[in-house]
């Protein structure tokens, strides 16, 4: 077995706080559990653990044999091809793909940052990425009292963890994410992480709203650029996105979702004198809704100001007056996941 795949390896007997140590030292976020004989068993994630540790009150000393994915992703050596791992990679927001031989042998471990850096198939892009991470995430109730949203676990990663590995698939390597509540966690949490990406903090020292942080990228030298929420998740190409954007010369290209509603009552329609004029079992409506991504044009520093809170609505707002060309670029609902209210969260964990 070789170092790499022997620092990211455990044994199933192991306790959490054995699988624990062995993240740092790797610095890795995920595990391969396998058998003495080094024939894989499953995945063992950070987000398995602090899961195991909240809802079941178990501690350290417990063993990871109850709480590993006994069903993992992984590929076999012969069918290796990077069109497969693309697609592994994007449907399924993990990490690392193990390798197996015919025998189910641990073979090697392909990383996800490693991967979409290092493969021709993936342009690289200049377009940096704007994360929003710094309100309190309110609408969580108290899970956002221990722990700030963006380092909530989602699935096997943190929000934000999956926010960049999406983007990073797109070919996007720089990041600036806006910071407040519990900043110092944040810092920490991609200190210990050490992705292979370029990360700059951007600390309001003052919330200055879902827009005002735009102003702190005035002086670097970009032509457009990503904003995305913390707890919005799309599954997509964003190079499809980018096309878009610049086939139309946009200011602002803003990302939609086409949603359907159904209602569960009859709606009904009454004229002027309260007569029933017609019902409508159940009715089914589509609409466009605001995803809270955007691709921004560098147009925008022209109606930002320094030190102004203001919240994307008015900006867009300010855009439209200002005569910049705004488009729309839909996308499928089931592309898109919104993690922002407390029962989403909890039925994750």
């Amino acid at each position: 077995m070789n170092k790499l795949i022997k620092n990211i390896t455990i044994t199933s007997d192991k306790s959490l706080s054995d699988a624990l140590k062995k993240m740092a030292l790797s610095n890795s976020k995920t595990l391969i559990v396998v058998s003495k004989n080094n024939k894989i068993l499953g995945t063992l994630s950070d987000g398995d653990i602090r899961r195991k540790l909240i809802n079941n009150n178990s501690n350290l000393q417990s063993k990871i044999n109850n709480i590993y994915n006994k069903k993992p992703i992984f590929i076999s050596h012969n069918n290796y091809n990077e069109k497969l791992l693309e697609k592994i990679f994007f449907e399924n927001r993990i990490d690392l793909v193990p390798v197996i031989d015919n025998k189910k042998n641990l073979v090697d471990i392909i990383n996800v940052y490693d991967f979409f850096n290092k493969s021709k198939k993936i342009k690289k892009t200049k377009i940096p990425v704007l994360i929003m991470a710094g309100g309190m995430g309110l609408r969580m109730g108290d899970i956002t009292n221990h722990i700030p949203k963006p380092l909530i676990p989602i699935k096997d990663k943190t929000m934000i963890n999956n926010i960049i590995d999406n983007f990073v698939k797109s070919g996007h390597s720089k990041y600036f994410i806006t910071i407040n509540y519990k900043s110092a966690l944040i810092k920490a949490y991609f200190k210990e992480l050490k992705l292979n990406v370029d990360i700059k903090f951007i600390s309001e020292t003052t919330p200055l709203g879902t827009a005002g942080s735009i102003y702190f990228l005035k002086n670097e030298k970009i032509d457009n650029f990503f904003i995305t929420n913390c707890d919005t998740f799309v599954n997509y190409d964003f190079k499809k996105i980018v096309k878009f954007h610049n086939d139309f010369k946009n200011d602002l290209t803003l990302v939609l979702i086409k949603k359907s509603f159904k209602f569960n009552y009859g709606v009904c329609r009454v004229d002027s004198e309260k007569n029933v004029t017609e019902i409508n079992e159940k009715p089914e409506i589509n609409n466009l809704i605001n995803s809270g991504i955007y691709l921004f044009n560098k147009n925008i520093f022209k109606i930002v100001k320094k030190n102004q809170k203001i919240d994307m609505n008015i900006l867009i707002e300010k855009a439209l007056k200002s005569n910049f060309k705004v488009k729309g670029y839909f996308i499928d609902e089931s592309n898109w996941i919104d993690l922002g209210d407390d029962n989403k969260i909890r039925n994750f964990f």
